[in-house]
């Protein structure tokens, strides 16, 4: 029998509670995504409790009943900001110390499951048909790739986020663990 939301919400956190759970050191940088693309970005960015969405250069109208359907509501409990421009956010964010890594598939691009991650960190994606701009490329820490072992070269965007996501959050957790 399947669970009900209700089933779902049980043991889970009161809203200020939520609040105030730490947050993994990592802030998803998103550029010119489509609305249906975002609204599921924000729902990776909850469940994983990433720190922050920035979002450069994105069609981000909360109020839009598309926006509503894809984000299930996680627009609310994920800490996010609108840019500009995404070449002046990321150079604000190598000052503070923050890794960028860029999701792209380039020259010089690695498996995301072999890269070694620094954080606190920040990943970066682009719309799915461009891409990144070859200036973020260069300004990476990292380029980190999905291996397509099918016949299509790409996934959606909202899907790879979710997995390197998860996977970076995987090996901070590891790396915490054993200094504890």
């Amino acid at each position: 029998m399947k669970k009900s939301t209700s089933d779902l919400r049980e043991g889970k956190l009161g809203r200020q509670e939520f609040l105030e759970l730490p947050r993994h050191p990592l802030t998803i940088v998103l550029s010119g995504l489509k609305m249906e693309n975002l609204g599921s970005v924000f729902r990776v960015a909850d469940a994983a409790l990433v720190e922050s969405l920035v979002l450069c250069g994105v069609p981000y109208t909360p109020d839009s009943l598309r926006f509503k359907k894809a984000a299930k509501g996680t627009q609310r409990w994920v800490p996010h900001s609108t840019r500009g421009d995404l070449l002046e956010t990321l150079s604000e964010l190598k000052e503070r110390g923050v890794r960028i890594y860029a999701l792209e598939q380039a020259t010089g691009s690695v498996p995301y499951q072999t890269a070694h991650y620094e954080f606190p960190a920040a990943l970066v994606l682009g719309k799915e048909r461009e891409g990144l701009d070859e200036r973020v490329i260069e300004m990476a820490d990292g380029i980190l790739e999905l291996p397509m072992r099918g016949m299509g070269n790409s996934l959606n965007v909202s899907v790879a986020c979710g997995i390197v996501v998860f996977h970076m959050i995987e090996q901070w957790e590891s790396r915490r663990d054993q200094t504890d």
